[in-house]
């Protein structure tokens, strides 16, 4: 059963129950949606609290199968996934990061960690796909305190800005629903996301910390009706919650310290989220470094870029290089009244190299291209690690 709100007119009310029956009925101004789990109060001023309270009798006991699941998934942040869930319980306005859990094998648990927590939030949490999230319509997610995307693939930059920034969005949110007259809501959902494209599921920048993103592997022995085994230790379960302390401190916007949750996984996501352009200039700048190992810092034009690397990657215009080193390679320094520079051309070293039959050059092995036109600089120390 799921509790909702069903709107019936006046007239209906009286047909059904009579003309009396009005004056039992409590009358609000608006409604509001104020989450807590501990401290839940349906009326707030002279407005009707959207939020559910939660249903659960809690009481002390134990929850090992619950125990087993986060094990499953969590193995090296158990800390981790306890401050989250308690803090999802405790201080439900809190911001957390996106939790995304991925993996191309069947059986690991993602789905159910879902049904986990649907199952402890009740009617304030929500199921979507992709396609709820992209619609201009989100009163099925606005009021609820988890958002969960099951086979989360996201390919719309539009969409995942927007998950994002409503991740720490701090403000109002527009809230539309289909038929019913706009309205603004503080937001305070969470998203968390299951996918079984491992590296694809969404683009995630370099800079990126709102998600936290765990590559899960397949449960080896299967556990008959684990969800329904999980229902009845909930209540136990919050107890935990309730009365456990926090190991970690609150450090930033999303509580926990970045480096926590910065998975490799992570990075390798972010890594395959680079366009081809991006990733040969970085090649471009690293190779010529490792190929001149006297040079501390590299002087290069947009045209000195597209020449080089328009043979192994389409770049239609110029335009694109100067947009990817702005956007993506922030650590260059950009010369705009131009002036006279050397440019060591890497296919022109490598045709030198062969010519030696040496895998790197000596300063007087090789001559620079002179240049004078409006140029970028980079420094090793910025490209080798």
């Amino acid at each position: 059963m799921v509790r909702t709100i069903i709107p019936f007119s006046r007239q209906t009310i009286r047909d059904d129950y009579g003309i009396d029956s009005l004056k039992k009925i409590d009358r609000y101004e608006s409604f509001c949606c104020v989450p807590s789990h501990l401290n839940f109060k349906l009326t707030i001023g002279n407005c009707y609290n959207r939020y559910h309270p939660l249903s659960h009798s809690i009481a002390k006991g134990d929850f090992p199968n619950i125990e087993l699941l986060l094990f499953h998934l969590f193995p090296f942040h158990q800390d981790l996934i306890y401050d989250y869930l308690q803090l999802l319980f405790i201080d439900p306005t809190q911001k957390l990061p996106i939790i995304s859990l991925v993996s191309q094998d069947r059986n690991t648990g993602k789905s159910t960690f879902g049904f986990l927590l649907q199952d402890i939030f009740e009617e304030n949490s929500v199921s979507v796909g992709n396609r709820d999230l992209s619609s201009a319509f989100n009163g099925v997610y606005a009021d609820k305190l988890l958002i969960i995307i099951d086979e989360a693939y996201i390919e719309e930059k539009s969409t995942i800005e927007m998950i994002k920034r409503l991740s720490t969005e701090k403000g109002g949110l527009i809230v539309n629903e289909k038929n019913v007259k706009q309205s603004v809501s503080q937001f305070f959902g969470k998203f968390i996301m299951m996918s079984n494209n491992e590296l694809d599921f969404t683009k995630i920048d370099e800079s990126e910390n709102r998600f936290f993103v765990v590559k899960v592997n397949s449960i080896n022995n299967d556990i008959p009706d684990m969800r329904e085994r999980m229902r009845q230790e909930i209540p136990a379960f919050l107890f935990f919650l309730q009365n456990r302390k926090l190991v970690h401190s609150r450090m930033s916007r999303f509580f926990f310290k970045t480096d926590l949750y910065l998975t490799e996984h992570l990075q390798e996501i972010i890594e395959e989220s680079r366009n081809e352009l991006e990733k040969s200039i970085e090649e471009i700048i690293r190779e010529t470094f490792r190929m001149a190992p006297f040079l501390k810092e590299l002087y290069f034009s947009e045209g000195d870029l597209y020449e080089e690397i328009r043979k192994s990657v389409n770049v239609p215009r110029k335009s694109n290089i100067r947009k990817t080193l702005k956007t993506r390679f922030k650590k260059c320094q950009y010369f705009s009244n131009g002036g006279r520079y050397e440019f060591y051309s890497l296919s022109a070293m490598k045709e030198k190299c062969l010519e030696l039959d040496s895998y790197s050059l000596c300063e007087s092995d090789f001559k620079p291209r002179k240049g004078n036109n409006r140029y970028y600089l980079v420094k090793v120390q910025d490209f080798i690690f």
